[in-house]
């Protein structure tokens, strides 16, 4: 972790509009990030394959219409650019047109798009984020997590601590690669911080900023296998704010083929 943190510390920068609104816009940027990554264990191949996940995405999709239209309000009063006007105005169309794809049992891949494209306009919209300069040791970050994590995610992450059978739905399994290609840290940062409505996770916003930065950073990595070393011949180009801010799935949409491997190196280590 600490060798990250050293190649890629940079600024969290983000839009001044929402200055009044950052707890709106980061719960909406959270849930879309959520039902991009839990969607698949609703519904396959346009059918329902769990009925309270289903009902999960359902409801959570609710919720980002309505803080949509709560955020869209007051929209064009002083100080709000043109610019700015016109990116709030599209939250309720992507809000709806989400909301309008997980009731039609529309396919993992809309619906993650759609997902995507929401929350991608959330962070432009978004204050600054504080990040600490440093995480925490490692041997301190696994305290933290047997401490507030492992009897519900369990030990290894993979979702089956001792808690874990009375809870619906199921606790995250951090171990599944198909799932943490589309969380981000920032997404487990805010998971972490504010706790999920509707679900079993609370908040832990007990913990400091930085064991909650060392915890979300150590969770996003478990699903990835430690590799080896990047090459000199291959330096590492993703900036701190990409690695924090989005997925493996749409850091790799953005890179060449050839720099791939820098993602799944980078949440391993």
């Amino acid at each position: 972790m600490p060798l990250i943190w050293a190649c890629l510390f940079g600024s969290l920068a983000g839009s001044a509009w929402a200055a009044d609104q950052p707890d709106k816009i980061r719960q909406m940027a959270q849930l879309a990030e959520y039902i991009g990554a839990d969607y698949p264990s609703a519904v396959a191949d346009g059918q329902i394959v769990d009925a309270g996940e289903y009902q999960e995405m359902t409801e959570f999709a609710q919720v980002l219409v309505n803080k949509a239209v709560q955020l869209t309000a007051p929209v064009g009063g002083a100080g709000v650019g043109n610019s700015e006007v016109d990116k709030v105005s599209a939250l309720l169309d992507y809000a709806q047109s989400l909301q309008i794809a997980i009731a039609r049992q529309q396919s993992v891949e809309r619906v993650q798009q759609v997902a995507a494209e929401l929350r991608q306009l959330l962070l432009v919209l978004s204050p600054d984020s504080s990040v600490p300069a440093s995480l925490s040791p490692a041997t301190e970050i696994r305290a933290y997590y047997l401490a507030s994590c492992a009897s519900c995610h369990g030990d290894s992450g993979s979702g089956d601590g001792a808690m874990a059978a009375k809870l619906e739905p199921s606790p995250t399994d951090f171990t599944d690669l198909a799932r943490a290609q589309n969380r981000s840290v920032l997404g487990l940062h805010d998971a972490i911080s504010e706790g999920i409505a509707g679900t079993a996770m609370a908040s832990f916003g007990q913990l400091t900023e930085q064991q909650r930065w060392s915890l979300a950073f150590y969770v996003g990595s478990l699903a990835f296998k430690p590799a080896a070393p990047l090459s000199t011949e291959s330096p590492v180009t993703l900036s701190l704010q990409q690695l924090v801010n989005h997925s493996p799935a749409l850091l790799a949409q953005q890179l060449p083929a050839s720099q791939q491997s820098q993602i799944a190196w980078l949440r391993a280590n």
